[in-house]
């Protein structure tokens, strides 16, 4: 499936292909872009009449995991155009250790995934126009493309067992040591 991926720059959609992972939208904005860049859609055809065959756009239905990295690697941009509040967009996270610059929907998760600038661009859910603007802007600009990827390498750092785990164990000894208290004897004396 991989030999179909576009030589040229080209935009990367993983996902199911559902109107509130912004497949509308995506498509929309891309015929909207003045620069023709192939669109790449890799996911699960939930609802398949988002797609109608149409020039630029390549459809490679759902992809093995290790073939989707594969495609992340290769692609200029990823972009992940939700316009529902997904709380932990793993998709951006893999686009973003891959090292690709991503275009994102300030909604959800993926802000607190991707610093506007640094490690991606956010925009509007739902505004194909903003969209649009934003991965026109990346493919006009590799040296912003190159930058954000490599913010984004970094930034997924931040998401790594090693980075949330601490977190994780903190938290837990905090609610431990809080129940503790509230069950200590001196506790009930001071209600």
């Amino acid at each position: 499936m991989l030999e179909r991926l576009p030589d040229e720059p080209f935009i990367l959609f993983a996902g199911d292909i559902t109107t509130d992972k912004g497949v509308g939208v995506l498509l929309e904005a891309h015929s909207r872009m003045p620069t023709r860049v192939p669109l790449v859609i890799a996911g699960r055809p939930v609802e398949p009449e988002l797609l109608p065959a149409r020039e630029g756009v390549i459809n490679l239905g759902l992809l093995p995991h290790d073939a989707l990295l594969a495609a992340w690697r290769r692609c200029a941009i990823g972009v992940v155009p939700s316009i529902w509040p997904d709380p932990f967009p793993t998709v951006a996270l893999e686009a973003m250790a891959a090292g690709a610059a991503v275009v994102v929907s300030r909604i959800g998760g993926l802000p607190e995934a991707v610093i506007d600038g640094d490690s991606g661009l956010l925009v509007t859910p739902g505004d194909a126009g903003a969209l649009a603007d934003a991965l026109e802007r990346l493919i006009a600009d590799p040296a912003l493309r190159e930058r954000l990827g490599a913010g984004a390498r970094a930034r997924v750092e931040a998401f790594s067992a090693p980075a949330v785990v601490p977190r994780y164990e903190a938290a837990y000894e905090r609610a431990r040591e809080t129940r503790r208290a509230a069950l200590t004897p001196e506790a009930g004396q001071r209600s």
